[in-house]
């Protein structure tokens, strides 16, 4: 069976029961938006009408009606929306999770720590906002992992990473921290200035890799060079670079005091139910695809190699 052909299966049959409760809570969300919307323009409407005529009472009684209706229904949108998202999270996210990953804990609300974001070392940059949410955690193939959707944002709101972010716990074998960064974000200050607006990491050494299509994509460092040979064997070097190319997108890697970490960007939101169509089975397709990162990486990487 395909991948393909296992997504379309497990749709059908544990994921497409759910949807006609979730379309329902969409429709009874948009409705209440509708109204809140249509109270909100009657309020402005008959207001102005009001004041033109001096006052007319029944205008300025109208404008009034329209107001509270207004606030009671975008209560009740918010109240309906809020139900539609948890529910989604529970009924499509979850079972996807429990598909995937079985055994794996999940928290729609939370997201990975600062301080491993920091750790890590893949985004250097200082930053003013950090968010995220579906902190998922757990173990397969024996390693402990922790990961989520986050995002990192300068005070003018642009963006420093948007992305899946993965913490694997390993072995205490390499304690120093070999940094493997997108050849486009490599996380070295060009000047003072940019060390000024770094976060503090150790001091570290640029190691050489051979191969041209590597290089294309990656720069690599480390503060211990004999770690990072002994990491970067021919293999996981050949197996870096399939994953990068089949994902198609950026990420940094790095291994730091026991643990490998990973950031891999993308502009979407990553287990949203995307625009009220519980249903879309491209987007549920997203979201399957983003929860199969985590044996993704862990195969793609071969890190059950270092516990």
């Amino acid at each position: 069976m395909t991948a393909l052909e296992e997504f379309d299966n497990f749709y059908t049959v544990e994921l497409l029961p759910a949807m006609d409760k979730l379309k329902a809570e969409c429709a009874s969300a948009d409705n209440w938006g509708y109204m809140a919307l249509f109270s909100f323009l009657l309020f402005v409407g008959f207001g102005i009408a009001g004041l033109t005529q001096n006052g007319l009472h029944a205008t300025g009684m109208i404008s009034i009606v329209a107001g509270i209706l207004g606030i009671v229904s975008l209560y009740f949108y918010a109240k309906r929306n809020d139900a539609f998202n948890d529910d989604y999270k529970e009924l499509v996210v979850k079972k996807i999770i429990d598909h995937v990953v079985p055994g794996t804990s999940y928290k729609p609300d939370f997201c990975i720590s600062q301080k491993e974001y920091k750790v890590s070392g893949l985004f250097r940059t200082c930053y003013d906002d950090y968010f995220g949410d579906d902190f998922m955690e757990g173990v397969y193939k024996n390693i402990s992992f922790r990961c989520s959707g986050l995002e990192t944002k300068y005070e003018n709101n642009s963006t420093i990473f948007k992305g899946f972010f993965f913490n694997a716990r390993l072995s205490n074998w390499f304690s120093g921290g070999t940094y493997i960064w997108d050849r486009d974000f490599e996380q070295l200050p060009a000047s003072m200035m940019d060390e000024y607006r770094m976060m503090p990491m150790p001091h570290v050494v640029r190691i050489p890799i051979s191969g041209k299509n590597f290089n294309q994509y990656f720069s690599v460092c480390s503060t211990t060079p004999y770690e990072a040979v002994s990491l970067l064997s021919g293999e996981r070097i050949k197996q870096i670079l399939e994953l990068r190319q089949k994902l198609n997108t950026a990420m940094a890697i790095s291994f730091v005091a026991g643990h490998c970490y990973v950031g891999i960007g993308t502009a979407d939101d990553l287990l949203d139910s995307g625009a009220y169509k519980p249903d879309d089975k491209e987007q549920v397709m997203k979201s399957y695809v983003t929860i199969s990162l985590i044996p993704e990486i862990i195969n793609g990487l071969s890190l059950t190699e270092l516990i």
